[in-house]
């Protein structure tokens, strides 16, 4: 076989394979998502206590978050949608 040859495939084949491999790794999808954020009066002073609430219309899942002393709020493992 020619030595360009073998180069060729030594330097080619490997970029195919991280090619290939990284479309599968972008066909994996998104299967949760996160929401925060921060309640606050007009004035910005936060509020506690706030209950959050987030519905996702086509499950009709809920998921609830009480606002902290400084008004943040943090919802993990939301379905999107």
């Amino acid at each position: 076989m020619n030595s360009w040859l073998v180069r060729l495939a030594r330097t080619t084949l490997p970029l195919v394979l991280l090619a290939l491999g990284a479309g599968g790794l972008a066909a994996q999808g998104v299967t949760s998502a996160a929401i925060q954020g921060v309640i606050t009066q007009q004035g910005g002073v936060p509020i506690e206590g706030a209950v959050i609430e987030v519905l996702n219309t086509s499950t009709g899942a809920r998921l609830q978050a009480v606002t902290r002393a400084n008004g943040r709020y943090f919802l993990e493992n939301v379905t999107p949608g």
